[in-house]
């Protein structure tokens, strides 16, 4: 009895049945729970990290960057933008106030001619207006003049002359006018055929108007210049 319990007692301890247990096989039994242990902890911890948003690889992230980089671009965006853009910059652009200024012209209402010689009728028609060549054959007017009543009268008016025999050009101008009998002096329409030689910088017209309430049919003289 005496050896076997020293036997234990050196070598180990004896279990239930009887059987000898070494103390190298309860120590190798220890380590492998614990690295039972470590590995569950490990499981939980990497479970536990993959439930939150992971940034991306650097691989990934490279590829994300290249499909964006490559996907096709609004061209009709972009030409909007762009021609937004050219109007913006058209308002302010030197040229373009040159443009404007090199179609303006100054009118001078200076005379008329009426039929009927014997009224009394007011052939000095002074007065200045404004007129802007949107074409060739194409321009708009705005002034004013002393009339043949004596009154002061304001036009505007849009004149087109599609004819052209050599230096001349030929059409019709329509309006409005005010300062006459009719509608107690207040605007009415104005349809007169006209004429017109125009330079660089001077130019004249003609126009004709028939006969109106207690007013003489009229030939009216105008000249025009640009200082630009």
């Amino acid at each position: 009895m005496e050896g076997r319990h020293s036997d234990t007692a050196a070598g180990g301890s004896v279990d239930l049945y009887g059987n000898t247990k070494d103390k190298s096989n309860s120590t190798s039994d220890n380590d492998s729970g614990n690295l039972y242990r470590q590995e569950r902890q490990a499981s939980i911890k990497l479970f536990a990290d993959s439930q939150q948003l992971p940034a991306l690889p650097r691989a990934e992230a490279d590829a994300t960057y290249t499909v964006r980089a490559e996907q096709p671009r609004d061209h009709r965006r972009e030409d909007g933008q762009a021609q937004s853009a050219d109007k913006s910059a058209d308002k302010s652009d030197p040229s373009f106030l040159s443009k404007i200024a090199a179609n303006t012209w100054l009118q001078i209402n200076g005379a008329s001619y009426h039929f009927d010689r014997g009224r009394g009728f007011n052939e000095r028609n002074y007065g200045l207006g404004v007129m802007y060549r949107i074409s060739e054959d194409k321009a708009v007017a705005v002034g004013e003049y002393k009339n043949s009543i004596y009154k002061t009268s304001h036009y505007a008016y849009f004149d087109y002359e599609p004819l052209k025999m050599g230096p001349v050009r030929a059409g019709v101008l329509g309006g409005v006018v005010d300062g006459y009998y009719f509608n107690n002096g207040g605007p009415i329409p104005m349809l007169a055929p006209t004429a017109s030689i125009e330079g660089k910088h001077i130019g004249v017209s003609a126009f004709y108007i028939p006969p109106m309430k207690n007013v003489s049919s009229v030939v009216g003289f105008q000249a025009r210049v640009k200082f630009w």
